[in-house]
């Protein structure tokens, strides 16, 4: 019965011999990739996301994000400021126009 390693030739282990300790293999199709700046981080956050979920937010809120809005964004159906927030109907509406 022959060993296994009976087709190995010496040209075989020279090249074993001088492996290369590491490697880092590019991929150009993956470096153009929409997926390519995704990290180990991301992907761990992407699946430790909640199921679902339901955003409550009011403007106290946004406020406190450092966002400036002068408390005027009120009623936005009914503006009774100048400085007030209008929706497109509000303003068609009341346009003359």
């Amino acid at each position: 019965m022959q060993s296994v390693a009976s087709g190995i030739a010496a040209v075989d282990t020279a090249q074993w011999n001088n492996k290369l300790e590491s490697y880092t293999e590019t991929d150009p199709l993956f470096a153009i990739s929409v997926a390519f700046g995704i990290s180990t981080a991301d992907t761990s956050y992407w699946n430790s996301k909640p199921d679902s979920y339901t955003e409550t937010q009011n403007l106290s809120d946004v406020l406190a994000m450092n966002n400036q809005a002068n408390n005027q964004i009120k009623n936005l159906t009914d503006p009774t400021d100048p400085q007030d927030a209008a929706t497109k109907a509000y303003v068609d509406a009341n346009s003359g126009g």
